[in-house]
């Protein structure tokens, strides 16, 4: 359950429910969308829940239905031979003309979307949870790494989110009017709880006043 006072968001989650139920009535079991409903900022409030590690899993088994594409290359310099099909081109290498054919080891079965119904910023989050997730398959399947999941303490971990925060708060910035609330990558890169706190309660002030004083034909656009 959330704690709004009139009921907002929880209205919206639950007529998107439904219209992803009516959907579902017209597919077949394999082609139906499914729904899964995650209340970060509760979960974020509840003592020792590791927020992106649940967000991990989730996307770990999301990769599990979807898997992904994967392509094997293959440069002959022979000429293009007219009757090999699809998956054959000419490229160009070097001024000379060589065959290239493009072999499907794996294909992509479906597509992940998050949605966060009323904050942007955790949408980024859950973001970077899946793109985490998937270029750890990405890395193990070329046979870059070992393992295909990476840690979230690995550094590769960290630089990938330093992608993710910049992104999000370019976003942020453009349609709330301040960086985004980075609660969840702060925590997770251990810093101080006291001046985390103080920044998202900044970044909370200068969004308001942004978007309630100083930019009205942007709340005029989001409106309509």
């Amino acid at each position: 359950q959330t704690r709004e006072k009139k009921p907002r968001e929880s209205l919206l989650r639950a007529e998107f429910a439904k219209a992803i139920h009516y959907i579902n009535k017209g597919l077949p079991d394999d082609k139906r969308l499914k729904f899964l409903h995650m209340d970060l900022s509760k979960l974020s409030r509840r003592k020792g829940t590791n927020v992106l590690g649940l967000l991990n899993k989730v996307a770990s088994d999301v990769l599990e239905l979807t898997d992904l594409l994967h392509c094997e290359i293959t440069i002959s310099s022979k000429p293009l031979d007219a009757s090999s099909g699809q998956g054959s081109c000419d490229i160009k290498i070097n001024d000379d003309f060589c065959a290239a054919t493009m072999v499907p080891l794996l294909l992509q079965k479906g597509v992940l979307r998050t949605n966060c119904i009323d904050c942007l910023d955790r949408t980024n989050v859950a973001q970077f949870a899946y793109g985490l997730a998937a270029l750890g398959r990405q890395l193990h399947v070329l046979k870059l790494t070992e393992e295909p999941k990476i840690d979230l303490h690995d550094p590769l971990a960290d630089d990938l989110m330093d992608f993710y925060e910049r992104m999000g708060d370019t976003l942020a910035i453009q349609y709330g009017g301040s960086a985004a609330h980075n609660k969840i990558f702060c925590e997770q890169r251990g810093q101080w709880k006291a001046a985390t706190q103080s920044q998202e309660f900044l970044r909370t002030l200068q969004r308001y006043y942004n978007n309630a004083y100083t930019d009205p034909e942007k709340q005029d656009a989001i409106n309509v």
